[in-house]
Protein backbone atom coordinates (compact mmCIF):
# COMPACT_ATOMS: atom_id res chain seq x y z
CA UNK A 1 0.00 0.00 0.00
CA UNK A 2 1.22 3.47 -0.83
CA UNK A 3 1.80 6.02 1.91
CA UNK A 4 -0.24 9.23 1.99
CA UNK A 5 1.19 12.15 -0.01
CA UNK A 6 1.52 14.21 3.18
CA UNK A 7 4.37 11.98 4.44
CA UNK A 8 6.82 13.64 2.08
CA UNK A 9 5.88 17.23 2.89
CA UNK A 10 8.45 19.49 4.47
CA UNK A 11 7.28 20.67 7.87
CA UNK A 12 8.46 23.49 10.06
CA UNK A 13 7.59 24.16 13.66
CA UNK A 14 8.43 26.60 16.40
CA UNK A 15 8.51 26.33 20.14
CA UNK A 16 8.60 29.35 22.41
CA UNK A 17 9.23 27.83 25.78
CA UNK A 18 7.45 29.05 28.86
CA UNK A 19 8.09 28.08 32.44
CA UNK A 20 5.09 25.77 32.14
CA UNK A 21 6.40 24.03 29.00
CA UNK A 22 9.78 23.42 30.62
CA UNK A 23 8.09 21.99 33.69
CA UNK A 24 5.92 19.81 31.44
CA UNK A 25 8.95 18.52 29.50
CA UNK A 26 10.75 17.71 32.74
CA UNK A 27 7.67 15.95 34.12
CA UNK A 28 7.17 13.88 30.96
CA UNK A 29 10.86 12.92 30.94
CA UNK A 30 10.73 11.99 34.63
CA UNK A 31 7.62 9.85 34.21
CA UNK A 32 8.98 8.11 31.10
CA UNK A 33 12.56 7.42 32.12
CA UNK A 34 12.86 7.60 35.92
CA UNK A 35 10.82 4.65 37.11
CA UNK A 36 13.52 3.65 39.63
CA UNK A 37 13.58 7.11 41.22
CA UNK A 38 9.78 7.17 41.44
CA UNK A 39 9.73 3.72 43.06
CA UNK A 40 12.52 4.67 45.48
CA UNK A 41 10.61 7.78 46.65
CA UNK A 42 7.40 5.76 46.91
CA UNK A 43 9.15 2.99 48.82
CA UNK A 44 10.69 5.46 51.26
CA UNK A 45 7.31 7.11 51.80
CA UNK A 46 5.56 3.80 52.41
CA UNK A 47 8.38 2.63 54.70
CA UNK A 48 8.08 5.81 56.77
CA UNK A 49 4.32 5.38 57.11
CA UNK A 50 4.74 1.70 58.03
CA UNK A 51 7.37 2.63 60.62
CA UNK A 52 5.07 5.35 61.99
CA UNK A 53 2.17 2.94 62.39
CA UNK A 54 4.46 0.58 64.29
CA UNK A 55 6.17 3.27 66.37
CA UNK A 56 5.56 3.15 70.10
CA UNK A 57 6.60 6.76 70.67
CA UNK A 58 3.96 9.35 69.68
CA UNK A 59 6.56 11.95 68.66
CA UNK A 60 8.29 9.43 66.39
CA UNK A 61 4.87 8.47 64.97
CA UNK A 62 4.21 12.07 63.89
CA UNK A 63 7.69 12.61 62.45
CA UNK A 64 7.62 9.39 60.42
CA UNK A 65 4.03 9.86 59.30
CA UNK A 66 4.78 13.43 58.17
CA UNK A 67 7.90 12.27 56.29
CA UNK A 68 6.03 9.42 54.61
CA UNK A 69 3.11 11.56 53.52
CA UNK A 70 5.45 14.33 52.35
CA UNK A 71 7.45 11.88 50.21
CA UNK A 72 4.30 10.42 48.64
CA UNK A 73 2.82 13.85 47.93
CA UNK A 74 6.07 15.11 46.40
CA UNK A 75 6.93 12.27 44.01
CA UNK A 76 7.41 14.79 41.20
CA UNK A 77 9.83 16.95 43.17
CA UNK A 78 12.91 15.74 41.20
CA UNK A 79 11.20 16.76 37.93
CA UNK A 80 10.27 20.15 39.36
CA UNK A 81 13.81 20.66 40.65
CA UNK A 82 15.30 19.82 37.22
CA UNK A 83 12.90 22.23 35.47
CA UNK A 84 13.69 25.00 37.96
CA UNK A 85 17.43 24.51 37.29
CA UNK A 86 16.88 24.79 33.53
CA UNK A 87 14.80 27.95 33.95
CA UNK A 88 17.36 29.49 36.31
CA UNK A 89 20.23 28.68 33.93
CA UNK A 90 18.49 30.73 31.22
CA UNK A 91 18.67 33.88 33.38
CA UNK A 92 15.05 34.70 32.63
CA UNK A 93 15.41 34.05 28.89
CA UNK A 94 13.49 30.99 27.78
CA UNK A 95 14.48 29.27 24.54
CA UNK A 96 12.72 29.81 21.24
CA UNK A 97 13.43 26.82 19.00
CA UNK A 98 12.76 26.38 15.30
CA UNK A 99 12.47 22.98 13.67
CA UNK A 100 12.66 22.03 10.01
CA UNK A 101 11.56 18.46 9.34
CA UNK A 102 13.33 17.46 6.14
CA UNK A 103 13.02 14.12 4.40
CA UNK A 104 16.12 12.61 6.08
CA UNK A 105 16.81 14.84 9.10
CA UNK A 106 15.48 17.38 11.53
CA UNK A 107 17.24 20.73 11.63
CA UNK A 108 16.97 22.39 15.03
CA UNK A 109 18.03 25.95 15.76
CA UNK A 110 17.69 28.53 18.47
CA UNK A 111 19.60 31.63 19.51
CA UNK A 112 22.84 29.82 20.45
CA UNK A 113 22.18 26.34 19.12
CA UNK A 114 22.13 24.70 15.70
CA UNK A 115 22.01 20.98 15.13
CA UNK A 116 20.79 18.45 12.63
CA UNK A 117 19.74 15.00 13.74
CA UNK A 118 18.64 12.08 11.65
CA UNK A 119 15.31 10.52 12.46
CA UNK A 120 17.21 7.33 13.34
CA UNK A 121 18.91 9.19 16.21
CA UNK A 122 15.58 9.60 17.99
CA UNK A 123 15.33 7.43 21.08
CA UNK A 124 11.67 7.85 22.05
CA UNK A 125 8.57 9.74 20.92
CA UNK A 126 5.86 10.95 23.29
CA UNK A 127 2.88 13.22 22.82
CA UNK A 128 0.21 14.87 24.87
CA UNK A 129 -2.63 17.21 23.95
CA UNK A 130 -0.33 20.19 23.28
CA UNK A 131 3.13 18.89 22.41
CA UNK A 132 5.25 16.29 20.67
CA UNK A 133 8.32 15.23 22.68
CA UNK A 134 11.27 14.00 20.63
CA UNK A 135 13.86 12.40 22.91
CA UNK A 136 17.37 11.74 21.64
CA UNK A 137 18.24 9.88 24.85
CA UNK A 138 16.89 9.47 28.39
CA UNK A 139 18.18 12.89 29.43
CA UNK A 140 17.62 15.14 26.40
CA UNK A 141 14.66 15.90 24.22
CA UNK A 142 12.95 18.52 22.14
CA UNK A 143 9.41 19.84 22.41
CA UNK A 144 7.29 20.69 19.38
CA UNK A 145 4.19 22.82 19.94
CA UNK A 146 1.38 21.22 17.94
CA UNK A 147 -0.22 24.64 17.39
CA UNK A 148 2.93 26.01 15.71
CA UNK A 149 3.40 23.41 12.97
CA UNK A 150 3.42 24.55 9.34
CA UNK A 151 1.69 23.49 7.23
CA UNK A 152 -1.04 22.96 9.82
CA UNK A 153 -1.06 19.20 9.61
CA UNK A 154 -0.32 17.67 13.01
CA UNK A 155 -1.12 14.15 11.81
CA UNK A 156 1.12 14.55 8.76
CA UNK A 157 4.12 15.53 10.88
CA UNK A 158 3.39 12.70 13.27
CA UNK A 159 3.26 10.20 10.41
CA UNK A 160 6.51 11.52 8.93
CA UNK A 161 8.44 11.29 12.20
CA UNK A 162 7.09 7.82 12.97
CA UNK A 163 7.85 6.50 9.49
CA UNK A 164 11.37 7.93 9.35
CA UNK A 165 12.35 7.01 12.92
CA UNK A 166 10.71 3.59 13.11
CA UNK A 167 9.24 4.63 16.47
CA UNK A 168 5.66 5.31 17.51
CA UNK A 169 4.38 8.25 19.49
CA UNK A 170 3.08 7.18 22.89
CA UNK A 171 1.18 8.96 25.61
CA UNK A 172 3.31 9.94 28.62
CA UNK A 173 3.50 7.35 31.38
CA UNK A 174 1.30 8.38 34.33
CA UNK A 175 3.01 9.08 37.64
CA UNK A 176 1.85 5.77 39.11
CA UNK A 177 2.37 3.90 35.84
CA UNK A 178 3.45 0.31 36.15
CA UNK A 179 5.75 0.44 33.12
CA UNK A 180 9.25 -0.22 34.53
CA UNK A 181 10.92 2.30 32.25
CA UNK A 182 10.61 3.80 28.83
CA UNK A 183 12.79 1.50 26.81
CA UNK A 184 13.06 3.61 23.66
CA UNK A 185 15.28 1.96 21.08
CA UNK A 186 16.55 -0.46 23.72
CA UNK A 187 13.41 -2.52 23.36
CA UNK A 188 9.82 -2.76 22.28
CA UNK A 189 7.92 -1.74 25.40
CA UNK A 190 7.30 1.86 24.43
CA UNK A 191 9.80 2.64 21.72
CA UNK A 192 10.11 0.66 18.52
CA UNK A 193 7.17 -1.55 17.75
Amino acid sequence: PSLPQVIYMKFTAQMQHTKESIHQLSKVQYHAFRFGVRMFWSGCGIACIWAAVNAEDQFLFYILMFAGIWLLLNLELPAKHRADKIIKAGNGELPHTQYCFEEEEIRISSKDYKKSISYQQLYALLEDKSYYYLFVNRNAGFVVDKKRISPENVDGLKALVQMKSGLKFRKPVPLWGIVPSFSGKAGNKLGKS
